[in-house]
């Protein structure tokens, strides 16, 4: 960052030159009359140039530039001449009573501009007031992408998570869209029963649309999944928001990937934040669902950001309804391969292998990788089943040395769509493709040779980790 500083007080420059790191670069430009030599007297030396107002016109633009505006008088007016010359440029303008009303609803106009209070400039609070001016400069370009004359179909990926359909809810939110012209959909419906509960209690649609029906969609928005798990073309992408790694680059007018995030959801209350949008219920609590279920009540992949998030959707959302969604009643048919997986499993070398065969719903997995963790002290778990003519893997991993995501996408990458997260992972691939490339027919042979192979790739991790 390039911190360029606008002030007609010399002790004040000197104070705000803490505001940059020692990477960042810092100019002070004088404001008024006073000498210049008043200002380099008290500034560190080499640490930052001064230059009068005029020198802005020479100055040329990097992109990375933040103004600080502290002046007493002529604010809105300078602001305006500086924004001339740097017009990419967030501000920050210290709060002063001499701030006339007519300057402060000029710069209320302004949407990367927000007046801070002096000392608010030396904590964090100045850092969140750049970040909110940077994401409210993301979320115009955003709206910019979307025609809005045309319906935007939000794509999940298939059976969709409370995290995806919670972040589809905000992101129609965030582009002030109604939900008639906003449907979110997925090409393999909602199975899962926590997710059926969540979206009949708070009164959520989510359509499930053939590949043939998306192409034909006039523009397509996808959240907590990236086009390179569909393994097809989508055409008209307009908007990509994940948590997820990014595997491949995408040719799509925004693209918003962040890895760091323990859920996409927790991206989307940062946008909803910095636009100012207020939250109702319903909202609250599919956000708020969706970060608790995504970072295992906040004890996976969490980043500050999503403490955040959960601190601030807490008291917004509804616990009696989440209650219901987080206990739906377990049918026979269920119970049967939770015992199927208790009867099967096998542990080698600290890892847990448990083939279900064919399952009635493709839920049943990732509930049991989570549900097989509680047995034995493993470090790795993996979890299959066949629905349909496809497999379906859960992967977990506890040993931070072991990523799940990369080892999915060793094994079944290939194959099919793969990856994930380091702490849990997925993979579908269609079944005849898996006993080809494994060459075995029988389900027992077949689960000898996956075991084989994710415990060889669990290997190569573990000495690639060992040769750093």
């Amino acid at each position: 960052m390039h911190y360029i500083i606008i002030t007609d007080c010399n002790g004040l420059a000197a104070t705000l030159t803490d505001l940059a790191g020692e990477k960042d670069g810092m100019t002070v430009i004088v404001h008024g009359n006073r000498p210049i030599a008043d200002f380099q007297r008290v500034l560190p030396r080499g640490r930052c140039a001064v230059h009068r107002f005029a020198a802005l016109h020479t100055m040329h633009p990097l992109g990375t530039e933040r103004l600080v505006v502290c002046i007493t008088r002529g604010v809105a007016a300078t602001l305006k001449k500086a924004r001339a010359m740097l017009p990419a440029a967030p501000a920050l303008v210290v709060e002063n009573a001499a701030i006339s009303k007519a300057e402060r609803e000029a710069l209320a106009a302004m949407t990367d501009v927000a007046i801070i209070g002096g000392a608010e400039l030396f904590r964090s609070a100045a850092l969140e007031r750049w970040k909110h001016l940077e994401l409210r400069k993301r979320i115009a370009l955003m709206r910019r992408c979307v025609d809005p004359d045309q319906p935007l179909w939000i794509l999940t990926q298939h059976d969709p998570d409370p995290d995806a359909i919670g972040s589809a809810l905000a992101l129609t939110h965030l582009l002030g869209r109604s939900r008639r012209n906003t449907p979110i959909v997925t090409l393999k419906g909602v199975s899962r029963s926590e997710n059926i509960s969540m979206i009949s209690l708070l009164g959520i649609k989510v359509k499930t649309i053939t590949a043939a029906a998306l192409r034909r969609a006039p523009q397509v928005a996808l959240v907590d999944v990236q086009p390179a798990f569909f393994k097809r073309h989508i055409g008209n992408v307009r908007i990509v928001i994940d948590h997820h790694p990014q595997t491949e680059l995408y040719d799509v007018p925004y693209v918003d990937i962040q890895p760091g995030f323990g859920a996409t959801s927790s991206i989307m209350v940062e946008y909803l934040d910095a636009a100012g949008l207020k939250v109702n219920t319903r909202l609250a609590t599919a956000l708020y669902y969706a970060v608790k279920t995504d970072t295992l009540l906040m004890g996976r992949g969490v980043s500050p950001e999503d403490f955040r998030a959960f601190g601030a959707l807490w008291p917004l959302a509804d616990h009696k309804l989440i209650s219901q969604m987080e206990r739906p009643r377990l049918k026979s048919r269920e119970v049967d391969v939770f015992i199927r997986a208790l009867k099967y499993h096998h542990i080698e070398r600290g890892a847990l292998f448990v083939p279900l065969g064919r399952v009635h719903k493709e839920d049943l997995v990732p509930r049991l990788a989570d549900f097989v963790l509680q047995i034995g002290d493993v470090e790795f778990a993996l979890v299959w089943g066949s629905f349909g003519r496809v497999t379906t893997f859960s992967a977990r991993a506890l040993n931070p040395h072991i990523d799940a995501g990369e080892i999915m996408q060793r094994v079944f990458g290939h194959l099919g769509s793969a990856g994930g997260h380091a702490e849990m992972a997925r993979a579908t691939v269609a079944s005849k493709a898996l006993a080809a490339d494994f060459g075995e027919e029988g389900q027992t042979r077949l689960s000898v040779s996956i075991r084989k192979r994710v415990l060889g790739a669990i290997a190569a991790q573990k000495r690639a980790v060992l040769k750093k």
